[in-house]
């Protein structure tokens, strides 16, 4: 159970860190980007387990970390 918990967390961990880290932070953010992030953390958190809400909270995030992971690798 660990582990699903883990990966549970990792989207959402990733997508707060990658925006902190890139440059400007959250405000240089294009609105979208802050406004993406919270989207998916409401659906991931508030609706039940295994629900379709709950399922498009996890893709969401998870492509959302990817994005900014590749902008993060662009950048540099």
């Amino acid at each position: 159970m660990l582990f699903g918990t883990i990966l549970f967390w990792l989207p959402a961990v990733a997508s707060a860190v990658s925006m902190i880290l890139l440059e400007g932070g959250i405000a240089a953010q294009p609105r979208i980007v802050p406004s993406w992030f919270a989207a998916a953390l409401l659906a991931q958190f508030f609706c039940p387990v295994y629900s379709a809400g709950w399922i498009a909270g996890i893709v969401l995030q998870t492509v959302l970390a990817l994005y900014l992971t590749a902008r993060m690798k662009l950048e540099r």
